[in-house]
């Protein structure tokens, strides 16, 4: 199996390809030229007194009384990204408009909170968007839940292979020996390579063969 001959969309996919499964997974697509992996707005509110009165009560607060209600707008969306301990895609809560007002002089604007309440107070909010307000801030989407159970990095793939050899680590950083290149240079970070179990023990019998091969060149 030459690193050509990869099948993308079949034994390996990008960070990129997983997240946009995920995404399609909580019937989502992905907000197109966003320099942060997020989906497409799943809602605007324009906050009334109802509202702000209940964005109050779990401690998302103006800072200044005199602002109006109708300067106060929010666009919802989710944020994804890829956790190696959670063996999955992480869905997280973004709350994005003016959220100026509501931030203390030297605190954070609370998200989860406010897009908890939005949410909660919006009868078509979406089934994820209900789940992620149910939840404590994150929605993993498990590895499992998209067909891909044993997924793995191509880059730790290659780790484990050259276990404590830094010999053999040092090599595959070099990019000349073996094949798949085991830590390519990515132009972008949603281009990282993940491979499908299957394939895995393939992939780890053509770098063995590599660096056997590489050996017996040395020694002749």
């Amino acid at each position: 199996m030459k690193a050509t001959t990869l099948s993308m969309g079949e034994n390996a996919l990008t960070l990129l390809d997983l997240i946009q499964r995920a995404a399609a997974h909580k019937g989502l697509r992905l907000c197109e030229g966003a320099s942060e992996a997020r989906s497409e707005p799943i809602k605007k509110c324009k906050v009334g007194k109802e509202l702000l009165a209940a964005l109050s009560k779990r401690g998302v607060k103006k800072c200044n009384r005199y602002i109006k209600c109708d300067d106060v707008e929010f666009t919802l969306y989710v944020g994804f990204g890829v956790s190696d301990e959670h063996r999955g895609v992480l869905i997280v809560p973004i709350v994005v408009g003016t959220t100026g007002p509501f931030v203390p002089e030297r605190g954070r604007f609370p998200t989860f909170q406010a897009f908890k309440v939005l949410v909660e107070n919006d009868s078509d909010a979406l089934a994820v968007a209900k789940e992620l307000a149910a939840s404590d801030g994150i929605v993993v989407v498990t590895w499992t839940e998209l067909g891909l159970g044993g997924i793995r990095r191509l880059a730790d793939l290659f780790t484990e292979f050259a276990g404590h050899n830094e010999t053999v680590s040092r090599l595959g950083r070099s990019g000349e020996v073996f094949d798949p290149v085991p830590n390519p240079h990515y132009p972008q970070p949603g281009d990282e390579l993940f491979i499908l179990e299957p394939a895995q023990p393939k992939i780890i019998e053509m770098w063995r063969k590599q660096l056997n091969d590489y050996r017996s060149r040395l020694i002749v």
